[in-house]
């Protein structure tokens, strides 16, 4: 196993949290992006999905913001090494899936 996501706090049609974890650089790629999108935005009718990341985490922190999510708001000191960022992405932003 190379990488992995997990779907939780979920809330029919409305929302949803990934988690993503994985060793190296290239697991997640734009097939799995796209495989995943499409379960959270059109299996599970969600309308934004949350993604929290530790302001520690200076790459996890670049990827995300990369693959489309934007910072909603800080927590300070929500994580053990620093503050806990809390990301999002409304369906309409996502580029990984197409109508």
């Amino acid at each position: 196993l190379v990488g992995g996501v997990v779907v939780d706090s979920y809330v029919k049609e409305a929302r949803c949290a990934m988690h993503c974890a994985g060793v190296g650089k290239y697991w997640l790629n734009r097939e799995f992006l796209v495989a995943i999108f499409d379960y959270m935005f059109r299996q599970m009718k969600c309308r934004v999905v949350v993604n929290t990341v530790s302001s520690a985490n200076k790459d996890s922190l670049k990827f995300t913001a990369h693959i489309g999510f934007t910072e909603i708001c800080r927590i300070s000191g929500g994580c053990e090494d620093g503050d806990l960022v809390i990301f999002a992405m409304q369906r309409e932003a996502c580029r990984w899936i197409k109508e």
